[in-house]
């Protein structure tokens, strides 16, 4: 049993992680379904799934002039950085990755892994040097019980940030809560205020990765099944984008009418409910229908007189309420029986049988995948033994950056080397974390402190290469 932690101010990490290091995850199964040939920059502009170029135009207001003027002195800029790699001069190529707090850095380590050697072999052979620059908003966190607007404003503020303060060439809104916000106006906001710039995505990615990790399992009637669980934010579970997604990938491969069914026990999501038809289908669990219930054996029969032989969806979806709080040091808690209660809950939802058919977790906080060990814990005291966890980091590097990587080498905009580096002698690739913080603010200092320890726990020997700064709050 992992110890717990308990305090409102530096949380002791080491209680939580003991000598556990995250296992890095291998992602299995083909490519994300629909990426066209990604190349970063104006040239041949990827495909993106949840997100493409972001605008605001001028409304006369001293906020929208500001983000216009700094938008026309840094549109030079994006075109000189991008022109240099094929000059024979070394093109700088940070990649950015922002998020409310630590769940970036972590989704950063993470991708990091995946990326390395490809940028190292890249760098050898080609004029460019590529690093890494998280930035995590901790004043602000959490994002996840925020509204959408809100999560936009702040979502802008790193973006920006890290574009013009860093320089990036590509940014990962690495916060699931973000990218569930992203909409046309806030595209059109990037493709103004960001020209030039990709926007990775990593929704899709991701639920495409849950999808293909799902085991088709037999219910005993003759029936076959698959059974997702999706633990994510307040803001990123109300938002229903992870079942949206799930049910048009299952809805492309067995027809319009497969079933996809929601199992969730929070009643926000009954509006919802009611606003959408098949197939999507929400199945409240044990808050509102007690597992076993008349109600959950109609729902379950209908599934099963269903004509259609397609495999049923079942999608688990659940928002724990404080565990990211808890990881930023907002609020005192012991965050393993915290993780402990809400996985209970979890699994509460509906009935044992069907529960215990699930076959892949997705980690869908960037948070996450620090407690990932106490998550497995939970599910194989629960009978899970074979169930897997997914973490995003790795899955998004793998399917999308990666990719996007290669085609921008083939793309020519890099020259090659006249004399090529031995891979050997290429000098380790530089990374950045800045937090921003209130220095009169004891809660953003012990996250800027949890920063760093969350970062020596999950990879002791990468973090030896980060440089960690605090900045301040960010505004326009």
């Amino acid at each position: 049993m992992v110890g717990g932690i308990r305090g409102s101010a530096v949380i002791n990490l080491g209680k939580i992680w003991g000598s556990q290091v995250l296992n890095e995850v291998k992602p299995t199964g083909p490519s994300v379904t629909g990426l066209s040939t990604p190349v970063f920059g104006r040239y041949a502009p990827m495909f993106l799934y949840a997100v493409r170029s972001f605008s605001t135009p001028s409304n006369g207001s001293v906020e929208s002039d500001k983000i216009l003027r700094i938008r026309h002195q840094k549109q030079s800029d994006y075109a000189t950085r991008r022109a240099t790699g094929s000059s024979g001069k070394i093109m700088k190529f940070p990649l950015g990755f922002g998020d409310s707090g630590a769940g970036g850095l972590i989704f950063m380590l993470q991708a990091s892994k995946s990326l390395y050697n490809n940028l190292i072999e890249k760098t050898a052979k080609y004029n460019i040097e590529f690093s890494f620059v998280h930035l995590g908003d901790a004043h602000n966190a959490p994002y996840g019980p925020r509204d959408a607007e809100d999560i936009q404003n702040k979502t802008k503020h790193f973006l920006t940030h890290l574009a013009h303060e860093e320089g990036c060439q590509s940014l990962t809104i690495a916060c699931n809560t973000a990218s569930t916000t992203v909409d046309s106006s806030m595209n059109e906001w990037i493709k103004e205020t960001l020209p030039g710039l990709d926007i990775i995505p990593i929704l899709k990615p991701t639920a495409q990765h849950l999808y293909n990790k799902a085991r088709l399992v037999s219910n005993g009637a003759g029936k076959l099944e698959t059974h997702v669980g999706v633990l994510s934010t307040p803001a990123t579970t109300l938002s229903q984008q992870f079942p949206k997604l799930l049910a048009k990938i299952h809805a492309k491969q067995y027809g319009e009418d497969a079933y996809t069914v929601v199992v969730n026990d929070d009643s926000r999501l009954k509006k919802w409910s009611e606003e959408n038809t098949a197939p999507y289908r929400v199945f409240k669990g044990s808050r509102h229908i007690q597992p076993g219930s008349h109600a959950e054996r109609r729902i379950l029969r209908r599934i099963a007189d269903n004509e259609s032989n397609h495999p049923v969806q079942f999608i688990h979806t659940h928002a724990p309420a404080n565990w990211v709080s808890i990881m930023e040091g907002k609020i005192e808690g012991d965050l393993v029986d915290e993780v402990k209660i809400e996985m209970k809950r979890f699994l509460n939802q509906a009935s044992a049988t069907l529960m215990g058919r699930i076959s892949v977790v997705g980690l869908c906080c960037t948070h996450y995948p620090f407690i990932d060990h106490v998550i497995k814990e939970s599910l194989w005291e629960a009978g899970l033994t074979a169930t897997e966890t997914v973490a995003q980091g790795a899955v998004v590097a793998e399917t999308v950056i990666n990719p996007a990587i290669d085609c921008l080498i083939q793309s020519g905009v890099v020259a090659e080397r006249k004399t090529p580096l031995f891979v050997s002698g290429v000098k380790p690739i530089g990374m950045k974390s800045l937090t921003t913080a209130d220095d009169s603010n004891p809660g953003d200092l012990a996250s800027f402190e949890n920063v760093q320890k969350v970062s020596a726990l999950i990879d002791p020997q990468m973090t030896k290469q980060v440089v960690f700064e605090r900045i301040r709050p960010l505004h326009f």
